[in-house]
């Protein structure tokens, strides 16, 4: 009979042990997670991604071609409703602009895949977004 007490007690020890594991775990995760692939053969740079309330967009480091680039945000700002969008400007100075999340809201676990594609000569991207 003692020896079963023992086995309950700590079964019931690790699972409270396995559920503050997953908390923890799982609250320390960037809320939106955003994966940038760079399917050309050059050098990526000057990429900026942003979201309504923002004071300063994220800017991007430079993607080395046929590589990837990982960035988590959580944001902090107070809203309710919002969406996110990746955003760069062309040789001629032109800004040109790819919805990667169109809708999350404060909270939101999101995962958001951008694959760019191609780039011309006059630095125009295509991008991919899943």
């Amino acid at each position: 009979m003692q020896r079963s007490k023992k086995v309950v007690g700590i079964a019931i020890l690790s699972l409270i042990l396995m559920g503050l594991f997953f908390i923890i775990y799982y609250f320390h995760q960037p809320q939106i997670s955003i994966t940038i692939y760079n399917h050309t053969n050059c050098d990526i740079s000057n990429l900026k991604i942003a979201y309504h309330h923002n004071e300063k967009d994220l800017e991007i480091p430079t993607i080395q071609k046929e590589s990837k680039y990982r960035v988590g945000i959580t944001p902090n700002e107070k809203f309710i409703e919002n969406s996110m969008w990746i955003y760069y400007f062309d040789k001629e100075g032109n800004k040109h602009e790819k919805t990667v999340i169109g809708y999350f809201e404060k909270g939101y676990h999101v995962n958001a895949n951008v694959i760019i594609e191609s780039i011309n000569n006059d630095e125009i991207i295509t991008f991919k977004s899943q």
